[in-house]
């Protein structure tokens, strides 16, 4: 294997694997909706990824549709539970529960202990149908 990339695992591989590590209080705030994730894990919260997309939006409205871009006209009064509907239905953003169960892949979750007691979740998806 030749190392492309400094500290990145690579392979050849056509499969698909993400693997996510957080916290056990960012874990519970991901099941409660407060942070959502993108496809690559990323952890966003609901102000950081509603900012992300108005920008984007603005910048190029040609590239979203007309929904999107009317969405943010009022979206001051907007309530949380519409926003994240709308950061779902961009499919850049998603809850917890979406995230994990992904349409073309396997999922999987698992709990650590750290020697310092802190609970660490590992989570992600893989697979070769994309």
């Amino acid at each position: 294997m030749i190392n492309v990339r400094h500290s990145v695992f690579e392979t050849n591989s056509s499969s698909v694997h993400t693997l996510v590590l957080c916290t056990e209080d960012q874990y519970k705030q991901m099941e409660r909706g407060e942070i959502l994730l993108d496809y690559r894990g990323n952890q966003h919260t609901i102000k950081e990824a509603t900012d992300h997309m108005v920008e984007s939006i603005k910048k190029n409205p040609q590239w979203y549709e007309d929904y999107q871009v009317e969405f943010i006209k009022d979206i001051e009064n907007k309530s949380q539970y519409q926003i994240i509907e709308w950061l779902q239905k961009s499919e850049e953003y998603y809850t917890l529960d979406d995230w994990l169960n992904h349409e073309y892949y396997e999922t999987y979750k698992d709990e650590i202990v750290t020697p310092g007691g802190e609970k660490v979740i590992a989570f992600g998806y893989y697979g070769q149908d994309y």
